[in-house]
């Protein structure tokens, strides 16, 4: 609710939006009486998610005795936790399309590295005790800490190039250069997305201030 952010994010024009089957099939998983079926009718309805979640569900880290071939047996597989993560990627994958101009990182590594923080970011809230929906939002957090990278990128491509090589070529924190040429940081710009996307509020903090955790008002070892 800043009104500078939300000014400066104004400027951006249109926001990426994430596809409606994420938010399906988080309400099914939330709801009392939520079956396999009915979330694999859901995502049934998305051509691209259900090709995705059966490659996944047949991938080595899934692997079984025999090969998944429908979107119920692949659920059965993940289990709805581990589902609900998959769907969210999968639904970033879709919403970022391929960034013209922008710096190879973001199409070769940035995902695979996003992907690296929040697998280890569910571990550490494992090892600390945390339980349920602790576990989810630290993976979540994870995932989408630098998200915003992505929508200054989808800005302007070219002063996002130029962002990278100041940060390459200095130690300075990201941050004074992010306000300098975009007037908006990308924890900023990233917390702005997620708050529209109606993501729970831990996560939104946690993407807030993951270069400042102290600032996140908790000394509890979560997503922030």
């Amino acid at each position: 609710h800043n009104d500078r952010i939300r000014e400066l994010m104004g400027k951006i024009g249109k926001l990426p939006s994430l596809p409606t089957v994420y938010y399906d099939v988080s309400s099914a998983i939330e709801s009392d009486d939520a079956s396999a079926d009915q979330i694999a009718s859901i995502i049934k309805k998305d051509g691209a998610m259900s090709a995705k979640v059966l490659q996944l569900a047949n991938s080595p880290l899934f692997f079984g005795s025999r090969r998944v071939s429908n979107i119920k047996e692949a659920i059965t597989r993940f289990g709805m936790a581990q589902l609900r993560q998959l769907v969210l990627q999968c639904s970033l994958f879709q919403c970022f399309e391929p960034i013209d101009g922008a710096p190879d990182f973001i199409e070769s590594s940035f995902w695979r590295y996003s992907l690296a923080v929040a697998e280890l970011a569910k571990q550490i809230s494992l090892l600390e005790g945390q339980r349920g929906d602790s576990l989810d939002e630290a993976y979540i957090a994870g995932l989408m800490h630098d998200i915003g990278y992505l929508v200054l990128a989808s800005y302007d491509p070219q002063l996002f190039g130029k962002l990278c090589d100041l940060n390459v070529r200095t130690n300075e924190n990201p941050a004074v250069f992010e306000q300098q040429m975009f007037d908006v940081s990308h924890d900023e710009a990233g917390a702005y997305l997620l708050d529209l996307w109606n993501i729970p509020t831990s996560v939104v903090e946690a993407v807030y201030h993951h270069h400042e955790p102290r600032k996140s008002g908790t000394s509890a070892i979560k997503a922030t």
